[in-house]
């Protein structure tokens, strides 16, 4: 607002509008010495309803000196915010410019900043400084504002399967894919975007997506295909439709315009809503396409339902929308960007909650975080290691995980592709319950993976631990493990360490080069005398694979035992009594291994150091036997921690400010 003149801009929480617009109105009243400003606007959904809402509120101000500044009343359709449960907060601030289009302002010239802020309880998410919030499954949130897909729309939705990660692709590429492209994305993915910058050799990006589209769908027919599509941003017609060529003086903002270049929509008129939804029923309608990606978070409702409506029941509604439960009714799945707040404790823990919700509504959901500053397929692998447990703490039926350095197709392969990772080719499994959560410590358990993660270290520091569940021999009793959120692995295996070939239960993961892993063992009561847990370094999940272990027994002496070669019997390297335990530690140099244990975890004494011939790439983890097939021994693991001495540890999580428009 300004001075004597009456002026208004509002910013609606998706871009400025001023008077100009049929959509916001204001009117002045004289009151003695002051002036009262009622001001309308009707181009925001407030209640989450596909219709927008009329918004009115009253500032009353000294006229003469344009100050001290009150906000009367605030009305939501008619009736005041305090009836529709809304929070209202409000913060005013006088300003006078130096220079007003590019001149000094005419005396007597303000203008007053007023920021409205109202906060629907409805639809907000869990909060993690919530009193209850630390217990474990604490969730707090009520009911959810969106009914959960309907069987019909599930027909149609990507196949999902707990066998492996199910996973999912943004990819753009200006020039042809290869048959070698197209082939790995048909094979290794269940759902696919396809970005904006997709002319893929074609004449045009519509013709470039169709193609591409018609491509894996030859490989793969249940593969599905969305398209990129931005609510806000104009990036060219694809050749969809060129309708809009001749109507750019009333479809494209003539003064807005997003970083210096790119042209944005004039959203609140309707005949660009009727061309934009109509280019996305013309892609739709082919056979190559399953269904549009909406971009730019904030795109108002009435264009989602507007598109929602007019989406056939086989064909799918993904949108940008963070965290905005609001939106979640109108599409079939939902895609974040920026969701980490730059590594935010609290924003995670949110993040982790709404994604768990959504997933239990059935919506499709891909979170998207940017893998930065790795060069190699080796960097990104490691770098993965903190939002894949982030996924797989949420991961609901028909969510999908991302991991890529890019989206654009010309870069080299491992960039956006990444099927080569170990992470992505170890079995998964159903989930065994929902996320346990204690405060900032989760723990979720597969049937072959374990996760762990603790969000209270400082930021690039959070902990994340994801093991695979291997019963190594097939033993007659199949062994199982879990962590707990104080950081606890409770194992269970049967079987015995000997000979030319195991068997056992080993919880473990990929291992790289030179490092060590430690823990402390603690064979439960009952067990027989020769059962066994410990710390193991194998060169590969073979029965007869040649191996480095240490290794507690119920009397609590120490051995460190070792297999030389692949089907060579097992050799005892040394051992030590029990007052050197519970702590037992494998340090790794080449092929040189050497066995630890300590009765506090500072004082190391060594056990034996033996060569072993074993590649780059082993398995590392924590390992229990019972010396009887048709018994169980169970171990208790705590303080678990593994180094490898070659890895480029990644965690800086993502901005707003990383992700191209």
């Amino acid at each position: 607002m300004t001075g004597a003149d009456t002026d208004l801009v509002l910013a609606n929480g998706y871009r400025s509008v001023d008077l100009s617009s049929p959509l916001l109105s204001c009117e002045r009243i004289e009151d003695g010495e002051r002036w009262v400003y009622t001001i309308t606007w009707n181009g925001n959904n407030l209640l989450g309803s596909a219709d927008a809402d009329t918004l009115q509120f009253a500032i009353a101000l000294e006229a003469k000196a344009f100050v001290d500044p009150v906000l009367q009343t605030v009305q939501v359709n008619g009736v005041d915010t305090t009836v529709k449960g809304f929070v209202l907060e409000s913060e005013f601030e006088r300003f006078v410019p130096r220079r007003l289009n590019g001149r000094r302002p005419p005396k007597g010239y303000a203008e007053m900043h007023a920021s409205i802020v109202l906060r629907n309880p409805a639809l907000q998410i869990e909060d993690p400084e919530h009193p209850f919030a630390d217990l474990k499954n604490g969730h707090t949130m009520e009911a959810t504002p969106y009914a959960p897909t309907t069987p019909e729309k599930l027909k149609s939705f990507p196949k999902f399967s707990w066998d492996k990660i199910p996973r999912c692709m943004l990819i753009r590429k200006r020039t042809a894919y290869t048959d070698e492209d197209i082939r790995a994305i048909a094979e290794n993915y269940d759902l696919v975007v396809l970005e904006k910058a997709n002319g893929a050799g074609k004449a045009n990006t519509s013709l470039g997506m169709l193609d591409t589209g018609a491509r894996l769908k030859a490989i793969n027919p249940d593969i599905k295909v969305l398209f990129y599509w931005n609510s806000r941003i104009y990036f060219g017609h694809y050749g969809i439709d060129t309708t809009i060529d001749q109507h750019k003086d009333e479809w494209i903002a003539k003064d807005f315009i997003i970083r210096g270049r790119l042209p944005t929509y004039v959203r609140e008129n309707p005949d660009f809503l009727k061309w934009w939804v109509g280019c996305c029923e013309k892609m739709m309608g082919d056979d190559a396409i399953d269904g549009t990606f909406v971009d730019k978070s904030g795109v108002p409702i009435y264009m989602l339902d507007a598109l929602y409506k007019a989406t056939p029941v086989n064909q799918l509604l993904m949108n940008n929308n963070a965290s905005a439960r609001q939106r979640i009714g109108y599409v079939d799945g939902t895609y974040r960007e920026g969701w980490s707040g730059g590594g935010n404790d609290d924003t995670i823990a949110e993040t982790i909650a709404i994604a768990y919700e959504t997933g239990q509504n059935q919506k499709m959901q891909i979170l998207r975080n940017p893998i930065k500053g790795v060069s190699n397929e080796r960097e990104l692998e490691d770098a993965a290691d903190v939002v894949l447990a982030i996924y797989l703490l949420y991961v609901q039926e028909y969510s999908y995980f991302y991991v890529q350095a890019s989206v654009d197709g010309t870069q080299p392969r491992w960039q956006w592709e990444a099927s080569y990772m170990d992470q992505l080719n170890r079995p998964l499994g159903k989930p065994l319950g929902t996320y346990v959560r204690d405060n900032k410590v989760y723990t979720r358990s597969f049937e072959h993976c374990d996760v762990f993660m603790d969000l209270r270290p400082a930021r690039g520091e959070h902990a994340a631990q994801i093991l695979w569940k291997n019963n190594i021999g097939n033993p007659t009793l199949t062994g199982r493990g879990m962590s707990s959120t104080a950081g606890i692995y409770q194992l269970f295996g049967s079987g015995a360490i000997s000979g030319n070939s195991d068997q056992f239960f080993y919880l473990s993961d990929a291992h790289y080069g030179d490092g060590g892993v430690k823990a402390a063992v603690d064979i439960q009561a009952g067990a027989l005398p020769n059962a066994n847990a410990g710390v193991m370094f194998r060169e590969s999940l073979a029965a007869d694979a040649a191996m480095v272990a240490v290794l507690r027994d119920p009397s609590g002496r120490m051995q460190m035992v070792y297999r030389p070669e692949q089907g060579a019997a097992l050799v005892s390297a040394g051992s030590l009594a029990a007052a050197k335990s519970p702590y037992a530690m494998l340090v790794r140099k080449g092929d040189d291994f050497v066995g630890y244990c300590s009765s506090d975890e500072k004082n190391w004494k060594q056990i034996a150091q033996v060569r072993v011939p074993m590649p780059e790439k082993i398995e590392t983890g924590m390992a229990v036997s019972s010396d009887d097939p048709n018994a169980l021994a169970e171990a208790r693991c705590s303080g678990f921690a593994r180094i490898e001495t070659s890895k480029k540890v990644n965690n800086e999580m993502d901005s707003e400010e990383d992700y191209e428009d």
